[in-house]
Formats: C-alpha cells, sequence, structure tokens
C-alpha cells in the first residue's frame, strides 16, 4: 500500500521543487488568488516555475483504476482555450484522460478551476495534469529529469463534505494535524484525512518529505463559514497548506 507514482532515483539535486494544497472549490474565488499570488512572490517573483503538475481526483471516473493524463493538446474550460503538455518525464503514460468531450471541452473542474489562474500568475509555465483514483495508492516510475526544472505541484483537493459545519471543522483539524505530521503509509491518509482525493494528498505528502519539506498551514473556510449559516449536507470546506 505504499508505491507512488514517481520513483525518486535520478533527479538533479538542483531541481527546485515546490508543493502546495489548492482547493477546486471556487466558492470566495478572491481566497484562492490571494493563495497563487502568495505562492507567486515566495517562489517565482524572478521567473515561472517550468511546469506546474496538477494533481486531481478522477470526479467523472471515480472507479478508474489508472492514473489519467494528457496528451500535449489545447482545450476549452469554460469557453476559455488553455494549453495542455504531456508529461516529459513519466516512463508510464497511463491513459489519455477520458475527461474531454470530442470537441476538447474539458469537464474535470479539480483541473479546469486552476487553468486561468496559472495562467494568470505562471504564464510561461507549461501545465501537465494527473487525475488520480481517489482512494488507491499512486503508481508509476519517473525518468531521469534531463534538465533542471522548477516545478511546482498542486495538490487539486476539497476537504470536507456533506456534514454539519461543527463536525467538518473538527475533521479538518485532524486532517490539517495529520498533513503536518505526515506519514509513509496509505492506509493513514485514508483513515486521517477527510478529502475527496487522500490519494492526491498521499502523493503529495511522498514527494516533500524525500525532499525534506514540511507541511505549512495557511488558511481553511467552508461554504458555511463563508455564508454565516450552517448548511449541513450541502456544506464542502477548503484547507490551503504549501511545504518548505
Amino acid at each position: 500500500m505504499g508505491s507512488i507514482f514517481f520513483v525518486w532515483n535520478g533527479i538533479k539535486k538542483d531541481t527546485e521543487l515546490h508543493f502546495a494544497i489548492i482547493p477546486h472549490f471556487m466558492i470566495v474565488s478572491e481566497k484562492v488568488d490571494q493563495f497563487y499570488a502568495m505562492l507567486q512572490k515566495k517562489w517565482y517573483e524572478k521567473s515561472d516555475p517550468d511546469y506546474v503538475l496538477i494533481i486531481s481526483p478522477n470526479h467523472f471516473y471515480p472507479d478508474e483504476k489508472t492514473p489519467q493524463t494528457f496528451s500535449s493538446l489545447s482545450c476549452f474550460y469554460h469557453e476559455k482555450k488553455y494549453q495542455l503538455s504531456a508529461f516529459p518525464w513519466v516512463q508510464d503514460k497511463g491513459q489519455l484522460a477520458k475527461s474531454f468531450w470530442d470537441s476538447f471541452l474539458l469537464k474535470e473542474h479539480g483541473i479546469g478551476e486552476h487553468l486561468s489562474r496559472i495562467q494568470k500568475y505562471f504564464p510561461s509555465s507549461k501545465v501537465v495534469t494527473l487525475s488520480l483514483p481517489t482512494h488507491l495508492p499512486p503508481q508509476g516510475k519517473l525518468k531521469e529529469l534531463p534538465f533542471k526544472w522548477k516545478i511546482l505541484l498542486i495538490a487539486s483537493v476539497d476537504f470536507a463534505h456533506y456534514q454539519p459545519e461543527e463536525q467538518t471543522y473538527q475533521h479538518d483539524l485532524k486532517s490539517i494535524a495529520f498533513l503536518e505530521q505526515g506519514s509513509w503509509n496509505f492506509q493513514d491518509f485514508r483513515d486521517n484525512i477527510d478529502a475527496d482525493c487522500p490519494a492526491c494528498l498521499f502523493l503529495i505528502n511522498e514527494y516533500a518529505k524525500k525532499e525534506q519539506q514540511k507541511a505549512i498551514f495557511w488558511y481553511r473556510d467552508s461554504s458555511s463559514a463563508i455564508v454565516g449559516k450552517d448548511l449541513k449536507e450541502e456544506n464542502t470546506s477548503r484547507v490551503f497548506m504549501w511545504w518548505e
């Protein structure tokens, strides 16, 4: 239960890797923009990352057991055109993601909701994507990186769903504390984190631990907290974190 999508052998030591959790639930999207702006100023004020990797739950094919990736192509999300790049460093590219209609309309919001912000804050970065089975340990291999790249890895994850705010808040506190501590065991993530993609968070945690980086909490809210009343089963929470 402990395999990861990237085997970490062969990465050049001066490759710059950064990690963040950013939700795809865009209620009060200004908070998302504030977090992107903070990351841009913190890490990429002089130059954009070479690649931004969005790691998303596979919302539309939850039973798909194979990681879903994209070939290099243009797509449309909310009537705006974006360019996605193929993975340049993954040996097994998995399957071409099913999240495209024949007209190349992207329906996977775990990816699509981030594209305009990446274009805004990191306009020269290439965007690569990975949709994961949410409750299976991610698998695969990483080629040796041929260049000294700067890479930003984003776990596009929403946290507790469909619960009263008091319960949601307690679950989020537990999830945040667990991420700050970290773990090498995938089952621990399934048992201790209430989110729509434990696999995405496990993957980010694996990367960061190998880079000897620790999780830092930035902000937490929920749809109930934002509107000022308990939405109960309509509630969804958001957690923002980064590693350093």
